[in-house]
């Protein structure tokens, strides 16, 4: 699944195949889907043996309608994803959602602050039980074993959360920065991703995964809406448990 030239240090997923699956791109070619090249570094830990990682920052910044997304994941786990970064293949029900609409007072919802509960999602319509309340796409994947890598020395994470953050639009990234953390410390990005990430698998290795509209869904003992994401086609909904009335705050479990 990568070709095997590595002029970023680590081999990056496979372009265009022929019919034995063996073409890769030339050297300076053409990247797609990937709108940047791959940023590989080796590890600066690895001194410490065992097998390195080769985890890598990749950015597709056209991801639905441009809000672009960001992946730090190993490059064959990244080839696993590129055939579903293709807006055509979203079926019309959640790519035109009314959630989805560029302007927020068109939204079914509006985020606001609450009272000892910083920002919230509160309903301006009334939702029925199982309708969709929410639909968000990731603009961030991380995998959960670079996260907590030691080969990766902190700020080796650091820069590559920053990377991967800069290489989205300057309004994604404004969204970004603008989302609660909790863990304090000079790791802004990875704060954000510890404090409103969801895990998310992709091809059975663990993610950590950043939705900025639905970061802002507080959590309750008695929610209101569950979560469900479709691999498939990127897609997180969040989903109406009972009916919500006008008004009330949409919520969901605790992670």
């Amino acid at each position: 699944t990568t070709c095997t030239w590595t002029p970023f240090g680590s081999p990056i997923p496979l372009l265009t195949l022929n019919r034995d699956h063996t073409l890769c791109p030339a050297p300076g070619g053409p990247l797609s889907p990937w709108s940047a090249p791959p940023h590989c570094p080796a590890p600066s830990n690895a001194a410490l043996g065992g097998e390195l990682p080769t985890d890598c920052v990749f950015t597709h910044a056209s991801f639905r309608g441009g809000e672009g997304l960001s992946l730090i994941t190993t490059p064959e786990l990244a080839a696993s994803v590129a055939g579903f970064l293709d807006d055509a293949a979203v079926p019309s029900w959640l790519r035109d959602h009314p959630s989805r609409a560029a302007e927020p007072r068109r939204r079914p919802y509006v985020v606001k602050d609450l009272p000892g509960r910083g920002k919230g999602v509160v309903a301006r319509q009334g939702f029925r039980k199982h309708e969709a309340v929410m639909v968000g796409f990731p603009v961030l994947f991380a995998r959960l074993d670079f996260v907590n890598s030691a080969h990766f020395g902190e700020s080796q994470i650091r820069r590559m959360f920053q990377r991967a953050v800069n290489q989205l639009s300057a309004e994604k990234k404004t969204e970004i920065l603008a989302l609660s953390r909790s863990t304090g410390g000079a790791d802004l990005i990875r704060d954000v991703m510890k404090t409103n990430g969801f895990a998310i698998d992709i091809g059975g290795v663990q993610h950590m995964t950043l939705f900025t509209e639905g970061s802002r869904v507080n959590h309750a003992c008695r929610p209101n809406t569950f979560w469900r994401y479709s691999n498939r086609h990127m897609a997180m909904e969040v989903v109406a448990l009972r009916d919500i009335q006008p008004g009330e705050e949409i919520t969901h479990a605790c992670k």
